[in-house]
């Protein structure tokens, strides 16, 4: 009889075992259903979380508030502040230039580079500043970096961020500042262990090396600055322009700045009776773009603007001129043009009745995205060297 007993009960205890596993998955699926909305997938698996749609729903925000909750009470302030004590947190689960700045544990910034070549392991990120403490624009922390990266012995990566430097190539439309804004560090892309460099504002003149250029946003501003210091806030305007229907069509609302060219052409060219022109406090600011269905949204003075990302969290949509950021507005409702002359009312309304019916890949507008793109970048780096 005892030979017969143990495999009856082992087979009872994997059978139970089978129904608890089924029982689990039952009950994420019936949670994560009651979680979205329209059109709407989301996993939550060690706070990793996709979200693909064309609208971002009220209980997707409930969803991430909870989750931006749970995430923020984890956060040590004493670990992620600069030398200048400045709040450096990031604004989990949104995109922001201090949430890539917490990916790296090596960063030259205020205090230059804070690790030694030895430090640098494989598959390692260094983050450099692009302004220094009082938020100016600086290339000394490239250089800080360029003369030490020839002693590391293992692949990493790079990520450029906060700032309004053009990397790793500067730019040539900063007329009368200072040429900082000119200075061109793409000869580090030649660095042989050096396998991919993430870079806000992204620009590169190299066709040899530019698949080691990834373009990454800008995203909302940080917590140490007045709008970005409660990230939370962002929940709310979800919330509530999920619940508001835009009445009308274009909204052009900046001013313009003798460092900021590129504003001045689109108030230039964009006088139509049907546009909206303005220029508002913050809070006027956010109900115009609640009211409106398309944002014109130039460039300022960086490549990329706060306001994209903002525009694409209110569920509104985005107007750009084409640059060198088109791939990474790829798959979100971003309207690229070639030329503000290109827009007209018939064409918006086209394409708006065309946004609405298109679905969206959203993940671009947190964090996790980014996070989980760089960290696939590693394991691809490995396959490839390998299959050498």
């Amino acid at each position: 009889m005892k030979c017969f007993v143990l495999p009856v009960r082992c087979r009872l205890w994997h059978q139970l075992l089978l129904l608890g596993t089924l029982l689990i998955h039952l009950y994420i699926s019936f949670r994560t259903f009651c979680a979205v909305g329209h059109n709407f997938r989301i996993s939550n698996m060690s706070s990793t979380f996709v979200v693909s749609s064309s609208q971002l729903s009220e209980n997707i925000s409930h969803w991430l508030e909870k989750d931006f909750w749970k995430q923020t009470h984890d956060y040590d302030f004493a670990r992620f502040r600069d030398c200048s004590g400045r709040d450096r947190r990031p604004s989990y689960p949104f995109v922001s230039g201090d949430g890539f700045r917490a990916l790296c544990k090596h960063r030259c910034e205020c205090n230059g580079c804070n690790f030694q070549p030895s430090d640098v392991l494989h598959g390692d990120c260094i983050y450099i500043s692009t302004t220094n403490e009082r938020i100016e624009t600086t290339t000394q922390y490239l250089m800080d970096f360029a003369r030490i990266a020839i002693h590391i012995s293992h692949p990493f990566s790079v990520i450029t961020h906060n700032g309004d430097l053009s990397t790793p190539d500067g730019d040539e439309w900063h007329v009368g500042e200072s040429p900082i804004y000119r200075h061109n560090c793409g000869h580090l892309l030649k660095l042989p262990l050096m396998f991919r460099w993430f870079a806000s504002n992204c620009n590169t003149q190299s066709k040899t090396y530019s698949n080691k250029v990834v373009c990454i946003p800008i995203g909302i501003e940080n917590r140490y600055n007045s709008v970005g210091k409660s990230p939370e806030a962002y929940f709310r305007l979800m919330k509530e322009n999920y619940h508001i229907k835009p009445a009308k069509t274009l909204l052009v609302a900046f001013k313009e700045s003798p460092v900021k060219p590129f504003r001045s052409q689109a108030l230039k060219e964009l006088n139509a009776p049907w546009i909206t022109k303005g220029q508002y406090s913050r809070n006027e600011w956010l109900r115009q773009v609640s009211n409106h269905k398309w944002i014109v949204c130039p460039i300022g003075h960086g490549l990329d603007t706060h306001r994209t990302w903002e525009v694409l969290l209110m569920r509104r949509y985005p107007v750009v001129l084409s640059c060198n950021l088109d791939s990474v507005f790829h798959g979100l409702p971003v309207l690229i043009v070639q030329s503000w002359h290109d827009i007209n009312q018939t064409y918006l309304d086209e394409m708006y009745s065309h946004y609405q019916q298109k679905q969206f890949n959203m993940e671009k507008l947190f964090h996790n995205f980014w996070e989980r793109m760089i960290s696939s970048t590693v394991e691809m780096n490995d396959t490839t060297r390998m299959s050498k």
